[in-house]
Formats: C-alpha cells, structure tokens, sequence
C-alpha cells in the first residue's frame, strides 16, 4: 500500500551512508518537497540474499506502522527502486537542520550560526530517550543508533531515523 512510483523524485546530494545502504535528498518533481531516500546496496529479490530480504522486508513493516513525533515519518518504498538504481528504496522525511553529530562538529568548532546551549543538549538526551523507549516498547531495537542517525528539526528537535531493525 506504501508502495509508488518514484519517477517523479529527482535524486540531488549523498547525505548519508550505513552498512547496508546509502541515503540522499530527493525532490518530489511534482510538488517541490525534499525527502530522504535510503537506497539498500543489495537487490530485494537476489536469490542468495535471503536473509536481506528478511531484513529488508522485516524494516518496511515496522516503518509504515510506526508513528511517533520524534521517529522520522515513512513515505512510501519502492522494491526495484528507481533512475538508474535497481536497489530497493525506502522514502522518509527530510529533516532540513542536519544530524546530530554535525551538530556536535559545528558547537565544538565554536561556529556563531549555531546556539547549541545545555538546554538544547539535554532536551535533545531526553528526546532520544523518548523515541528509544517507544521503540523498545513495540519490541523494536535501532542496531545502528549513533549521533549520524539522528536528525535535528527546525526547532531543534532530534527526529531518529530508522535503519535495519531487530
């Protein structure tokens, strides 16, 4: 049901790499609006790449179920992905500030353009916290949950994107 066609994305900048994937900035062509799509390094329907199926298969269930403020928003999947790229793709939403650990480089870095005060710091620990404990109560653990996987809103608020799940 979350299933589109992604013809209408333009894939623009790398953002993001993992073990298993990478992930870019999309524009939807139709509407203007940027998205994050992950794009898995293995086909889905590779026959001797059973248990990434699994995993793979096992991550769309729990995204287009999971609903959470602090958890980025599922958009849709496409599983022979899309332009010249025949992997699967998962569809999120794009968190415009940035993740957590370029956060952490600029504060450290002293950069004026960023007031990463210890209110911020600790709301954003508590946050985490939060969206753990949400997943965790669904039976969900992130295996890969780190300061780069980890967006920061608008307002400062951390968004966890979700990545291969156990």
């Amino acid at each position: 049901e979350n299933s589109f066609d992604f013809n209408r994305f333009k894939c623009l900048n790398k953002i993001g790499e993992g073990p298993f994937s990478d992930v870019y900035i999309v524009k939807d062509e139709e509407t203007g609006s940027f998205f994050s799509a992950k794009f898995f390094q293995q086909r889905f329907d590779e026959d001797n790449q059973k248990e990434t199926n699994k995993d793979i298969s096992h991550e769309i269930k729990h995204n287009t179920k999971l609903r959470h403020p602090l958890i980025s928003k599922f958009i849709g999947f496409n599983s022979a992905g899309f332009q010249e790229n025949p992997n699967p793709v998962i569809i999120t939403e794009f968190i415009t500030k940035g993740s957590l650990n370029d956060l952490i480089n600029y504060s450290s870095k002293g950069s004026s353009k960023i007031h990463y005060t210890d209110t911020r710091k600790l709301f954003n620990i508590y946050s985490i916290a939060v969206a753990m404990s949400f997943l965790h109560s669904h039976s969900i653990i992130h295996s890969h949950l780190n300061p780069n996987n980890i967006f920061i809103d608008d307002k400062f608020k951390p968004i966890i994107m979700i990545y291969l799940m156990r």
